[in-house]
């Protein structure tokens, strides 16, 4: 029997960010690594539109949100609904006082080089840009999903957003949570 030659492999670093989108983060740079999946340069801008406003995406994405948009199950159900058109209508109703410029903000994105260490990291390193979130919803049953293989079946939030009364899993992430309950 041969010896298995030595995995070129020495670590995996999963870098998970929230509460941003991948076009707000990354996607500018498709206009220099070219299959990436993000914002295709020299095309027209994707839109959304709001209370008769249409926002469209542009650079200059400010580096703190006006407000943080509500990820939650139905939030984001109304978010991607129609080609990912919903999200500026979602947080326009979700904070009804905001103004045009905080609604716009849903809209831009970091343009290459605003964002230098995350930037430097995507151009030298594999980016997934086709990693979906396994549940449209909240931040914790889409970690576990990354860093388990599982979904949080069995969990008590798991079956508040989403009505669906899980099994119990094996998966070790969900175990220790468990155990903190």
């Amino acid at each position: 029997m041969s010896a298995a030659a030595p995995d070129p492999i020495k670590h995996v670093i999963v870098l998970m960010l929230e509460n941003r989108s991948f076009d707000q983060m990354l996607g500018s740079l498709q206009s220099e690594i070219p299959e990436l999946d993000g914002i295709p340069p020299g095309q027209a801008p994707r839109t959304n539109r709001a209370d008769k406003v249409t926002y469209a995406q542009g650079p200059g994405a400010a580096y703190v949100a006006p407000a943080d948009p509500n990820h939650d199950y139905p939030h984001v159900l109304m978010q991607i609904a129609n080609g990912n058109s919903g999200f500026v209508q979602d947080y326009a109703n979700v904070f009804p006082q905001s103004v045009k410029t905080d609604r716009a903000e849903i809209m831009k994105y970091h343009a290459p080089g605003a964002l230098p260490a995350l930037h430097t990291l995507a151009r030298n390193f594999t980016v997934c840009d086709r990693w979906f979130a396994s549940l449209p919803g909240p931040t914790w049953p889409n970690r576990l999903f990354a860093h388990s293989g599982t979904d949080t079946n069995g969990m008590p939030f798991y079956e508040v957003v989403t009505g669906v009364e899980g099994k119990q899993s094996r998966a070790p992430a969900v175990r220790l949570l468990r155990r903190r309950e």
